[in-house]
């Protein structure tokens, strides 16, 4: 089985990680988050997926198969199934075990040096990216859903402050 997270982190917003290691040293992960709409939708897709990926399994709530039946055909219904009914994929809902240590520096996080000189050395116009850390540290936010890491679940803002400390500072 992959070793794919799913964790509802609210009733509107899901995430799906999936560690790996960049050169198979550095633990970077990826992620997906899918987001419900204001209006209790989620983002249309551009093409039929079961078209594209024929392996994958098309598993939604039973309001779904009346609103979609001339798009999409289920393989499950949560509330149309039997409970006990499970899609394959529920061993996935789990925390991952795959460790963020860097091989000789440490673990890869927003606090540590190793951090700052990844996005620093990534960003090609410092100025820019000095301005858009400035806007975003102003925010009142507490959680942080990155692509690649750990979720910030409190104090993001702060977090975001020492991560992106040599943009708002100005220097590295």
């Amino acid at each position: 089985m992959s070793d794919i997270v799913i964790r509802e982190v609210t009733p509107a917003i899901t995430i799906f990680s999936k560690p790996f290691a960049r050169f198979h040293i550095f633990p970077f992960g990826g992620r997906s988050t899918a987001v419900k709409l204001e209006n209790g939708s989620s983002p249309p897709l551009p093409s039929d997926y079961k078209k594209e990926y024929p392996a994958a399994k098309v598993v939604g709530v039973e309001p779904l198969e009346a609103k979609k039946k001339d798009v999409l055909t289920f393989d499950g219904l949560y509330g149309k199934d039997a409970p006990n009914t499970t899609y394959g994929f529920e061993p996935e809902y789990s925390k991952s075990k795959a460790s963020s240590k860097v091989p000789f520096f440490g673990t890869f996080g927003p606090h540590g040096k190793v951090h700052k000189y990844f996005l620093w050395s990534q960003s090609e116009d410092k100025r820019a990216m000095e301005r858009d850390a400035q806007t975003v540290a102003q925010w009142d936010f507490e959680r942080v859903i990155m692509c690649h890491g750990d979720v910030i679940e409190k104090d993001g803002n702060a977090v975001w402050r020492e991560a992106y400390k040599w943009f708002l500072e100005g220097k590295p």
